[in-house]
């Protein structure tokens, strides 16, 4: 049944209910769903129904009811932005006197989802989280919640790089990320992570008796607050450090922050020279 109803409604009055999609077409299975279990799960659009053949069924009801409908509302049989031609479907009934709010903002999301699947193609990662932040319903989309899982499981990854103190392979395998400003903090405090995790191991070596220079562990504790600032976990291991004799300065340096690290070229080593920062980036 493509066209149903009306069906009295406390917030929209009578509504003439709109099915743009066999059963059961959706990107989700929920448990929860009215409809049932999700027989065809996909999250491919297509086509579904003709659009001309919605518009005359629904006004075939709106002459056979006539004054009696307040709104035309579309409840399909799952996901409506699955309809390659929902945008159209929407754009036709805007003939009839009915029309309103809900199915102009199904229309709009229907626009923003067709715009996105053309900026996925782009695999322009910053510039796909900028527009799912525009359109944060967008965050529900299957193939959003695929790019998201790949993020999580390369996160995972360079986690396990980091607590070994490997910069290198902690940035490789995050560098596509690195331009997204939410991703990029987390990917700092990894960064962070890492060189606490080398500075820990050279003072476990000195600690050790093994010569190391005191030079070593300035330039470190240097470049670590020139990075990330004067924060508890750096000022532990600089007393650490006193502990064993190692003679420090690390007075006037300028401190960064984890919105920053960036601009800097890091060095593979904590204590080797931090690369000059980048003029004018945010």
């Amino acid at each position: 049944m493509i066209v149903f109803g009306y069906v009295p409604s406390r917030r929209l009055g009578r509504s003439l209910g709109v099915n743009n999609l066999p059963k059961k077409f959706c990107t989700y299975s929920c448990v929860y769903c009215q409809i049932g279990r999700t027989t065809n799960l996909i999250v491919e659009r297509r086509e579904f129904y003709d659009p001309n053949q919605i518009y005359q069924e629904v006004d075939n009801a709106l002459k056979s009811l006539g004054d009696e409908v307040d709104y035309i509302t579309f409840v399909p049989n799952g996901e409506p932005t699955l309809d390659v031609n929902f945008g159209k479907t929407a754009e036709m009934l805007k003939d009839f006197p009915m029309y309103e709010s809900d199915a102009k903002e199904l229309e709009e999301k229907a626009k923003t989802l067709v715009e996105f699947h053309r900026m996925l193609a782009t695999k322009d990662l910053k510039l796909i989280d900028k527009f799912v932040k525009e359109h944060p319903f967008l965050e529900d989309v299957n193939d959003y919640q695929i790019l998201e899982k790949e993020w999580r499981e390369k996160l995972e990854q360079a986690e396990i790089y980091a607590s070994k103190g490997d910069i290198e392979n902690t940035l490789e395998s995050l560098k596509d990320y690195i331009d997204i400003e939410d991703k990029r903090i987390k990917i700092g405090q990894l960064i962070r992570s890492a060189y606490l995790q080398q500075i820990l191991s050279l003072l476990a070596k000195r600690f050790k008796g093994e010569k190391i220079e005191d030079i070593l562990f300035e330039n470190a504790f240097k470049n670590y607050i020139r990075l990330f600032g004067f924060d508890i976990e750096i000022s532990d291991l600089i007393e650490k450090a006193k502990k064993l004799k190692i003679d420090v300065n690390v007075s006037g340096i300028s401190e960064g922050d984890l919105t920053r690290w960036h601009i800097y070229k890091l060095p593979a080593k904590i204590w080797e020279e931090l690369g000059v920062a980048i003029e004018n980036e945010k």
